[in-house]
């Protein structure tokens, strides 16, 4: 190829380098709409342990609160079974 005083070689480095930039931009918009899935997969991952959360909270209180009533059961029978042995002995 001729230079036309030394244009042409300078306008191909310029088409050169906006290829380049076009590119690295494409690349870049890949990896942006790559990381956009990741995160709306991680949305949807972080939703589903805040419902499993919840849902292991709630049967924790659950098991409390039963746990809470057998206690209480127990008392009262052993608090009673002590009243009765008490009365039997005197």
């Amino acid at each position: 190829m001729k230079e036309l005083g030394g244009g042409e070689t300078a306008n191909q480095k310029k088409d050169e380098y906006i290829m380049l930039l076009t590119n690295t931009i494409s690349e870049l918009q890949q990896k942006i709409e790559e990381q956009k899935r990741e995160i709306s997969e991680l949305k949807n991952q972080i939703s589903g342990y805040c419902e499993e959360i919840i849902r292991i909270n709630n049967l924790y209180q659950e098991k409390r609160e039963k746990n809470k009533d057998l206690v209480e059961q127990w008392n009262s029978q052993h608090c009673n079974q002590e009243k009765r042995i008490q009365e039997a002995l005197n």
